[in-house]
């Protein structure tokens, strides 16, 4: 079996791609002008971001954990108002079932209720119109 000699052209070809593509990381590495990387090292700043996105999606589940909570105890306060004529004096008074839900899961900040207009909030930054 005979090789084939290559040209010299083809090796520029070869080589091209592979120079622009070093060229492309080093200016990577160190951010560019309008987003400089805060620690020169791309995959650390890559991992970073991810445990910034995981820490928001987290915060954000919590907050409709505290939403869906004070819907239940508002449905429950609502229901003790229907069969008894009155608000409960406390959430204590909602039941076992309802002290589980008694704080905000995002701060542990205990929930506000007022039992003279049956209206429960919470109080934790961010979650005061829920």
């Amino acid at each position: 079996m005979k090789l084939r000699k290559l040209k010299s052209g083809w090796w520029s070809l070869c080589l091209l791609p592979a120079a622009l593509l070093l060229i492309l990381l080093a200016g990577c590495s160190s951010g560019s002008p309008n987003h400089p990387s805060p620690t020169g090292n791309i995959a650390s700043d890559a991992v970073h971001d991810y445990g910034q996105n995981i820490h928001s999606s987290l915060e954000a589940g919590k907050k409709v954990e505290c939403q869906s909570d004070l819907q239940q105890l508002r449905t429950a306060i609502q229901m003790q108002k229907d069969s008894t004529g009155q608000y409960p004096a406390s959430l204590a008074d909602l039941g076992t079932q309802m002290t589980a839900l008694e704080t905000c899961p995002s701060s542990g900040r205990p929930y506000q209720y007022d039992p003279s207009t049956g209206k429960v909030w919470c109080t934790t930054p961010g979650h005061e119109k829920l």
